[in-house]
């Protein structure tokens, strides 16, 4: 038995979308355990200042394999769920220049991995768009991860890039370089600085 459910409802000072697609299932002779099964997506945008300050909650619940070299099956696989609530700040600079930022509080949890951890990110920009469609900015990001158990080891990463991206009708690109430095704070500490370059792209064929 099972339900889906899409629900998109914008306004001025409310956005939310929500994409649910969940089933339970009952296996016959007791082979596998009852299990919940599916996905669901959720973001909601609440607009503390209108075009300038919103709060955002975005959840993500669905499946991850325990093992990722067994077969799946229900005693392989896990639910897993991430949560993260934080602001998002835009201020116009000028009439092309803007500065974002935005902020997150994150929780990961596993059904029977030990991996559960919480989690610290923020970034902040500054962008010049030349156009509606393309914009090149200067931007900083941090993450901190805190993991519950002691079988993971928390680590922090800090980027300096700078971004050019560009949206045409029906193609999306992006392009980061700057430096990226993590610092793992296990048994045996781990620090290094490098090199990062990221191209993404996109196109929509209908």
């Amino acid at each position: 038995v099972g339900v889906r459910a899409i629900i998109d409802r914008n306004s001025r000072l409310f956005d939310l979308g929500l994409n649910l697609d969940m089933q339970y299932i009952d296996y016959l002779r007791n082979n596998f355990t009852s299990e919940l099964a599916g996905n669901s997506e959720l973001h909601a945008r609440f607009a503390v200042v209108p075009e300038v300050l919103s709060l955002v909650v975005e959840d993500t619940f669905g499946q991850t394999q325990a093992n990722a070299f067994a077969p799946s099956t229900p005693g392989t696989r896990q639910n897993t769920n991430l949560l993260a609530v934080g602001p998002d700040l835009r201020l116009n600079l000028g009439e092309y220049l803007m500065f974002l930022g935005s902020g997150r509080y994150a929780l990961e949890d596993f059904q029977r991995t030990n991996a559960d951890n919480e989690r610290f990110q923020g970034t902040t920009g500054i962008y010049h768009e030349f156009s509606g469609r393309s914009s090149l900015g200067v931007l900083v990001q941090a993450q901190d991860v805190n993991f519950e158990s002691a079988q993971f080891s928390d680590f922090i990463r800090r980027e300096a890039l700078m971004r050019y991206r560009l949206n045409a009708s029906r193609t999306t690109i992006q392009l980061d370089a700057g430096r990226t430095e993590f610092r793992g704070r296990g048994v045996t500490p781990v620090r290094y600085n490098q090199w990062s370059f990221r191209f993404e792209a996109s196109r929509n064929l209908t």
